[in-house]
C-alpha cells in the first residue's frame, strides 16, 4: 500500500490491509511504519511476568513511567513483596527499592494499600489496611524514603483506629490531609479525616467535625489549597453535607460552595476534568435531584454540569477512574455493562459522558479491575483481580494500547502520526505534522 502525504493526510481505502496489518509492520509510500494497536487492546510488551498473587489494589505513576504499585499480594513475579513493590515502565521489577518485610496485618487479613501519594520530601506516604511496615508499627499510614526505607522522621504513633486509610492528600506545609474510615488518630478523636503534620502528629489547627459515621473515600486539593472531600457522610459541623464538601485551607465549610443538597449515596472520587471542572465519581444515582448515575461533572462551586450525561451508567461498581489530557475518563471496575453496552470492566468515556466508541477492550478482564493509571504515551495500567484480559492470560496487571499512533520507524522526528477513524469501516486517515516530512 503506497501514497503520498499531501498536506499531512492519507486516504487508505483498502481497509482489508490495513485490519490485517495493524499489529503488524507495514508502510506508507516507500518509508516503514511502525503502527500500534487499537486503544483498549492487550500490550504484550509489558514484562510483568507471572505477576501479582493477589490482588492490586492502587497503581502510583512515578517519574519516567515507573510503577509503585501497591495491594493485597505477598508475591510480585514470584520475588516476596508484601504488598508494595516499584518497577520500571514496562513492569519489570526495581532491586533498588527495598521494603524488608514489607506491609503486614497483625491478624488473620491480607493488608491492602488504598492511596500513595509523593511526599515533598523525596519519598511516598502509603495509606490503606496494614501494622506494621519492615516490622515497625504503623497503622494505616507510613512515609518511605524512596528506596522504600522507612522514614522514622514520620511517626502516626498509634496511627488510626480501625487502620482503613483510604485517601491522602497533601497541603502547604508538608501537611497531609488523611481520610478514611477510622475514629480517631494516634489516640485523639478524628472522624474520617483528619490533618497530619510532617512529623506525624495530629495538626491541632485542622478540626475535622464530620459526624461519628463518616467515611472519606476521595480527597483533592486545588492549587489554592482547598479541599474538595468526598465519602459517605450527611453532616458536617451540624450543617447538611451529602457525599461531597469543599473545605477552606483551615478545613472549615467553604460557603460559596453547594454542600447542602448533592448526592444521594457515596463520593469515592474527584478528579480534575482538565477544563476548570470536576468528575464525580461513586455510587450515587441523583446529583441535587437529577439523575447522575455513578459518574457526575460538576463546576468548582458544586453545580452539577448537565450537559454531561452517562445515562443509565455502569451495573456496578466503579473502583478507579484516570482522566486524559483530552478529557476523556478512563473508568474502571467490577461493572460489565455502561449505558447499556458491553464495558467488561473498563470503558473510556467522551467529554459529553457519551462511551467512546474508539475504545475497545474486547472481552476485557476476568473479574474486578482495581486500578488504572495512564504512562505518559497514552497507555493504560491496570490491577485488579483478574487473570486474563480479553484472551491474554495475565496475573491482576496489565498495559493496554491507547489510541492508534504510528511511528516513522528509525526516524523520531517524524513522530506522531494518528490513525482514525479506527475501526473504519470503508476509509481510513493518517495524519502527521507535514512539516516534519522531506
Amino acid at each position: 500500500m503506497k501514497s503520498t502525504i499531501p498536506n499531512s493526510l492519507v486516504r487508505c481505502m483498502d481497509l482489508k490491509i490495513v485490519s490485517i496489518l495493524l499489529l503488524g509492520f507495514w508502510t506508507i509510500g516507500p518509508v516503514p511504519i511502525d503502527a500500534s494497536a487499537q486503544a483498549g487492546a492487550f500490550d504484550d510488551s509489558f514484562l510483568g511476568g507471572v505477576g501479582a498473587d493477589e490482588d492490586v489494589d492502587h497503581i502510583f505513576l512515578l517519574p519516567n513511567d515507573r510503577l509503585l504499585i501497591g495491594g493485597s499480594f505477598t508475591t510480585y513475579n514470584g520475588i516476596n513483596k508484601n504488598g508494595l513493590v516499584r518497577t520500571d515502565e514496562n513492569g519489570v521489577i526495581d532491586n533498588s527499592f527495598s521494603i524488608g518485610s514489607g506491609l503486614l496485618r497483625d491478624d488473620e487479613y491480607l493488608p491492602g494499600v488504598f492511596t500513595i501519594k509523593n511526599s515533598g520530601l523525596g519519598g511516598y506516604y502509603i495509606g490503606g489496611r496494614f501494622d506494621t511496615y519492615n516490622g515497625f508499627p504503623r497503622d494505616g499510614i507510613v512515609r518511605i524514603h524512596n528506596d522504600g526505607t522507612l522514614d522514622p522522621a514520620f511517626d502516626p504513633g498509634i496511627g488510626v483506629t480501625g487502620n482503613n486509610v483510604l485517601a491522602l492528600a497533601v497541603q502547604m506545609g508538608n501537611r497531609v490531609l488523611v481520610g478514611g474510615s477510622f475514629g480517631a488518630y494516634d489516640g485523639q478523636t478524628a472522624r474520617g479525616l483528619c490533618r497530619v503534620m510532617s512529623d506525624g502528629s495530629l495538626d491541632p489547627t485542622y478540626v475535622s467535625l464530620f459526624h461519628s459515621s463518616a467515611v472519606v473515600d476521595g480527597i483533592h486539593v486545588d492549587a489554592n489549597n482547598y479541599a474538595y472531600v468526598g465519602g459517605d457522610f450527611g453532616s458536617f459541623d451540624g450543617e447538611p453535607a451529602h457525599k461531597i464538601v469543599k473545605l477552606l485551607p483551615n478545613g472549615g465549610l467553604d460557603p460559596n460552595f453547594q454542600n447542602a443538597s448533592t448526592c444521594n449515596a457515596w463520593v469515592d472520587k474527584i478528579l480534575p476534568s482538565g477544563d476548570g471542572n470536576f468528575y464525580l465519581v461513586g455510587n450515587f444515582t441523583e446529583y441535587d435531584g437529577f439523575e447522575a448515575n455513578k459518574v457526575a461533572k460538576i463546576n468548582s462551586q458544586g453545580s452539577l454540569i448537565h450537559a454531561y450525561d452517562v445515562g443509565s451508567g455502569p451495573d456496578y461498581f466503579i473502583e478507579d477512574a484516570v482522566v486524559q489530557t483530552d478529557g476523556k475518563i478512563i473508568l474502571v471496575g467490577s461493572f460489565t455493562t455502561f449505558n447499556g453496552q458491553p464495558a467488561p470492566h473498563i470503558v473510556r468515556l467522551m467529554q459529553d459522558g457519551s462511551v467512546d466508541p474508539e475504545f475497545m477492550a474486547g472481552s476485557g478482564s476476568t473479574y474486578t479491575i482495581h486500578a488504572c493509571a495512564l504512562q505518559s504515551d497514552g497507555k493504560i495500567i491496570i490491577g485488579g483481580n483478574f487473570s486474563d484480559y480479553n484472551g491474554h492470560p495475565v496475573n491482576n496487571m496489565a498495559r493496554l494500547h491507547n489510541d492508534f499512533t504510528a511511528n516513522i520507524a528509525g526516524s523520531p522526528a517524524y513522530s506522531p502520526f494518528s490513525f482514525y477513524p479506527n475501526p473504519a469501516s470503508q476509509s481510513c486517515s493518517i495524519v502527521g505534522n507535514r512539516s516534519n516530512m522531506p
